[in-house]
């Protein structure tokens, strides 16, 4: 019982709670890893279990290890707290939890968990619904200064949050299409709140995620499930239309130009060029660590690469890049590995969340939502038994 409430806890991290608490109070603490770490001790005095993901973690620690290592190249960049926070952001979801979690996650706790983060994304759905057709949702939840006309749930950024729920959705498609119709209103439901994110890629990795799991499971109800998101997600941006503002206005007629073959012009490209450039100019080390995070000159206070490839490669150097890229393939790799179609069909889809996110975003792997369910998909991708129980 101990071990599951320390379980809950660390998984509660997938819908920010801790994070959401420390701003509502004003804490000095950084919640989320506090809570983490606490959680963590508890579990490793418990365990004694061999680590299932042993191979996984000796990758990932060689990887992080040479882009962290290289990212204090750059001159005049030591360690400070910020600087500790900065490599901590990526440890925890891409080794503390595997780390911590692997060991002691039986098959039935992964089932709970699984149904878990639906019902958590499913809250987050509804939280994306309240801010979009709402003021008064908008002001209370965090009071957002920059609001732009999307919506982010739990998760402060839009693109974080169309990261989560999409991620909590093909986790969780088997479960959504078991027949029970309250777990197809949930899919719905968390579907609709990545809508409402406005996250081009959001859109586009939703319905490939769908196809993807359809074409791999090859079940019927994946298919008809398939064709039914595309008709709902066509009724919600019509419907939707006119409620928008301008500027989440532009981002549906951009989607539907480049859908139509016409050549839209695209921010992000403008700020991949600037990255580029930046690179060009210190390929070797970088900009050390937490040196990219701002980089781009085009606010005030500047922004990251909306990359992370060319965050890592901004970060790092070439070597730092390289480094990421190993890990990244690595997942790629495990993505393919599960003798079961149903299992494939879920490692397949969270791959092209991976791969997707870190082509438009920096920020899907520093992230500790993405945490519990990358130890999923691991857990999955290691499935190899074409006999063993659905999860």
């Amino acid at each position: 019982m101990a071990t599951r409430i320390a379980i809950v806890l660390m998984v509660s991290s997938y819908a920010n709670v801790w994070t959401i608490l420390g701003i509502l109070y004003s804490l000095p603490v950084p919640l989320n890893p506090l809570v983490f770490f606490l959680s963590a001790v508890f579990i490793v005095g418990r365990g004694n279990q061999v680590n299932p993901l042993a191979k996984y973690l000796i990758l990932t620690w060689l990887c992080f290890g040479v882009f962290e290592a290289l990212g204090f190249l750059n001159i005049g960049n030591v360690p400070t707290y910020t600087l500790v926070q900065h490599g901590v952001k990526l440890w925890i979801p891409m080794i503390g939890f595997p780390w911590l979690m692997g060991p002691v996650l039986q098959e039935r706790h992964r089932t709970q968990i699984e149904t878990g983060i639906l019902w958590l994304a499913v809250a987050g759905g509804l939280v994306c619904g309240l801010e979009f057709f709402s003021e008064e949702a908008r002001t209370y939840f965090f009071d957002r200064d920059l609001y732009v006309g999307r919506a982010a749930g739990f998760w402060i950024n839009a693109n974080n949050a169309s990261a989560m729920l999409v991620a909590g959705l093909a986790l969780n498609l088997p479960r959504i299409l078991d027949g029970r119709m309250i777990h197809l209103v949930a899919g719905l439901v968390v579907a609709g709140g990545a809508l409402l994110t406005f996250s081009r890629t959001g859109a586009a990795v939703l319905l490939a995620t769908n196809l993807v799991y359809a074409f791999t499971s090859r079940t019927r109800r994946s298919f008809i499930w398939a064709g039914a998101f595309i008709a709902a997600s066509v009724w919600i941006t019509i419907s939707t239309y006119d409620t928008m503002d301008s500027a989440s206005q532009e981002r549906v007629d951009s989607v539907v130009g480049m859908a139509g073959g016409e050549d839209v012009e695209n921010n992000r490209t403008e700020v991949w060029e600037i990255a580029w450039d930046l690179i060009q100019q210190s390929p070797w080390v970088g900009y050390g660590n937490g040196g990219a995070d701002e980089i781009i000159p085009i606010t005030d206070e500047g922004i990251g690469p909306h990359n992370t490839f060319l965050y890592a490669a901004l970060n790092s150097g070439l070597f730092g890049f390289c480094a990421f890229s190993a890990w990244l393939i690595a997942l790629v790799v495990l993505g393919f590995q599960p003798a079961r179609l149903i299992d494939r069909g879920i490692t397949l889809a969270l791959t092209l969340v991976w791969v997707a996110f870190s082509i438009t975003s920096h920020d899907i792997f520093r992230n500790q939502s993405v945490a519990p369910i990358l130890v999923l998909f691991l857990l999955r991708a290691r499935n190899d038994s074409p006999n063993e129980a659905v999860a």
